[in-house]
């Protein structure tokens, strides 16, 4: 989250807040960073997560029915500016890294048209699949939520008869639930199944393993997106565009080299 006073700069506005909604916020920024004030500041005092869950869920019911328009002329209305991470590609670059891994038996895990991001980060994963000649097995693509819902996850995974080596998860809160799921099943991660997220936002402790995911540059897109709003608000008629941000692989500790006799998990390339 930006600072109020880099959007003040940005948009060269004073921005009209209460002491108490500063406090009210500060106080949503040091809980979702694990940091609540009953802890005063005692390192041996744990949380266990439960600051950081409170405010991801509080997060999410407050952006539920958010929306976001820039309107001003005739083809706003038709069209909307918009900054994403890129989604095809991003979820192509993990799979082709579950394959120079050695993986080429690799699911997909995500409700394919639940959501456009997930849509594009499945194409993405066909693109690496056809590239390698590996023909996609309808059973290995797996629901991860209900086709017409785009928010709630399920929180166990049904898994397939025969297991692949590998999935690639549409987001790290969904590999977090993948995680659960074979855990429970018997399997363990990266030993018996290796899989890969996307976003890198998952908290320590909220997964029992540390996820390899494709890291999402929300400081850019934040940066981007206001970037094109202060120019809207500047009079800027131009044609609408979409702005795509590129993210980076981080290697963690979901993913064991295939075929590694011992079972222990092979750093990165």
């Amino acid at each position: 989250m930006l600072p109020k006073t880099d959007f003040e700069k940005k948009l060269n506005v004073k921005i009209a807040t209460s002491n108490i909604m500063d406090n009210a916020i500060k106080l949503w920024l040091d809980m979702y960073g694990n940091q609540p004030p009953w802890l005063g500041g005692k390192a041996n005092v744990k949380c266990l997560n439960l600051p950081a869950a409170i405010s991801e869920e509080l997060a999410r019911l407050v952006l539920t029915e958010f929306d976001f328009e820039i309107s001003g002329s005739a083809r706003a209305q038709l069209q909307e500016d918009c900054v994403i991470s890129n989604s095809f590609y991003g979820a192509y670059y993990m799979t082709n890294y579950l394959f120079q891994m050695g993986h080429e038996k690799i699911g997909f895990v995500g409700t394919v048209l639940a959501t456009e991001s997930i849509m594009d980060r499945y194409l993405g994963y066909r693109k690496s699949l056809m590239e390698h000649g590996v023909q996609e097995r309808p059973d290995w693509v797996l629901k991860d939520r209900s086709d017409d819902s785009s928010i709630y996850c399920y929180d166990r995974i049904t898994l397939p008869q025969e297991l692949p080596t590998a999935f690639v998860c549409n987001s790290d809160l969904t590999a977090s639930r993948m995680v659960k799921s074979l855990l429970e099943a018997g399997y363990r991660v990266p030993e018996d199944v290796s899989l890969v997220g996307y976003d890198d936002w998952l908290f320590p402790g909220l997964c029992d393993v540390p996820v390899t995911t494709y890291s999402v540059n929300m400081p850019q897109m934040a940066e981007t997106g206001i970037d094109m709003l202060v120019r809207r608000i500047g009079g800027d008629d131009s044609r609408c565009n979409m702005k795509i941000i590129e993210g980076e692989i981080v290697i963690r500790g979901s993913v064991s080299r295939y075929g590694n006799k011992n079972g222990s998990r092979v750093p990165g390339l």
